[in-house]
């Protein structure tokens, strides 16, 4: 949801003295309407990270479809959008929904992402 709520915000005109964002953390979303036209909205300047877990044996992370994370991702790269995308697998411990946020290894990942 955070994540959706940060595109709209991206994604919808304001005046110049808002934020500009440079990176962004697509976490663990899908989204469920074609969000092609307001991905043409994006500046061409952004860096995206697009995160989707995967408990194994499971088509995602119980909450979301890591089919739905790899098509948000490939929107982002046919857009012409500098995109990278992590899938973090393994135990519902580290990979379902909710505990991805409390992952060291997701943390160290958008860590990395933002801070190099």
């Amino acid at each position: 949801m955070g994540s959706n709520l940060s595109f709209n915000y991206m994604t919808t005109p304001h005046a110049n003295l808002q934020p500009q964002v440079i990176n962004y953390v697509s976490f663990a979303s899908e989204f469920y309407r074609d969000p092609t036209a307001q991905i043409r909205a994006l500046p061409k300047t952004l860096h995206i990270l697009v995160i989707g877990g995967q408990v194994f044996g499971a088509k995602g992370d119980w909450a979301v479809s890591l089919a739905g994370v790899k098509r948000l991702a490939a929107k982002f790269k046919a857009a012409g959008l500098s995109t990278t995308l992590f899938v973090y697998t393994g135990t519902p411990v580290g990979a379902y929904h909710s505990t991805l946020h409390q992952n060291p290894y997701v943390d160290a990942e958008i860590l990395h992402f933002l801070f190099t």
